[in-house]
């Protein structure tokens, strides 16, 4: 009601409501009906002497978007260099690959796979942590960005990992079916009906009973509610990103697509970070 009234986005702002109550700013009194808290009220009220809400808005309207826009602002070039997003992304991922290996190394024991695709490989991290730990497994990565994929070759500790520049959404075709297919911290990129489309092709791709293997922070997760629900208005909040999956979202793929979930982990608590471990239903 309120977006269609005011012109605003409505997933957006149901983004920033689900901030506001995961931080203790907002508080839900019914299905429908959000409220600030009184204390919140106060602060940002204009006419209340202890108010700082002239000052948020200052800030939200002036300051916040000129730090998010530092690097532009610093560079004599107007226009953002993509790639420099890339290789920042695949540095963050490699934080939660550090932490989320032990559980994707005992997969591939348990199931024996041997040929492994990673889909969003980025700098090849967990590539080469298999390599290392596996080196008779035939391993291939599909990057969408080009510098990263040179990146990740000049990287590589094996030989025989093969990186490749490919569209996800373009269905590539292997060479050899796998039977271990990864995408880690990726899902964000899509919209619904991509997620979708991603999950027929892995299922498509995958031998008789293959793995599916997925890391993904969630909109919905038990613990650290406040970081996944700002993270979650961020990736709303821009053009090339989408909203957080949440668990019910993940369960109706995988229904859809004739996966079973076998397991589900938090890997950061605080960060809402899970693993998901999916099997091939033939």
């Amino acid at each position: 009601m309120l977006a269609a009234e005011d012109q605003l986005d409505e997933q957006l702002l149901n983004c920033w409501v689900e901030t506001g109550i995961a931080v203790g700013h907002l508080k839900k009194k019914s299905k429908d009906r959000v409220k600030s808290v009184k204390s919140i009220r106060k602060q940002m009220s204009k006419f209340d002497k202890s108010s700082v809400g002239v000052l948020v808005e200052e800030m939200m309207r002036l300051h916040i978007p000129t730090l998010l826009a530092f690097d532009q602002k610093l560079s004599k070039d107007p226009h953002p260099d993509e790639d420099d997003y890339g290789h920042v992304v695949a540095e963050t991922s490699a934080l939660i690959e550090t932490i989320a290996y032990p559980k994707l190394n005992s997969v591939i024991k348990d199931t024996k796979a041997k040929h492994i695709l990673d889909l969003g490989s980025g700098y090849g991290g967990y590539l080469n942590r298999i390599a290392a730990d596996h080196p008779d497994l035939s391993l291939t990565g599909i990057e969408i960005n080009e510098a990263v994929v040179q990146e990740a070759a000049r990287r590589a500790d094996h030989k025989h990992i093969r990186f490749k520049q490919e569209d996800i959404l373009s269905e590539i075709e292997h060479d050899e079916r796998p039977d271990l297919i990864m995408m880690n911290n990726a899902l964000y990129y899509f919209n619904e009906g991509e997620r979708s489309k991603i999950f027929d092709y892995i299922y498509r791709s995958l031998v008789s009973k293959g793995s599916f293997v997925m890391i993904t922070p969630l909109a919905d997760s038990e613990k650290g509610l406040a970081f996944p629900a700002a993270f979650n208005s961020f990736m709303s909040g821009h053009e090339d990103m989408h909203p957080l999956p949440t668990r019910k979202e993940i369960k109706q793929l995988a229904d859809t697509h004739r996966f079973k979930i076998k397991n589900e982990t938090a890997v950061v608590k605080e960060g809402g970070w899970h693993f998901f471990h999916l099997t091939k239903k033939d």
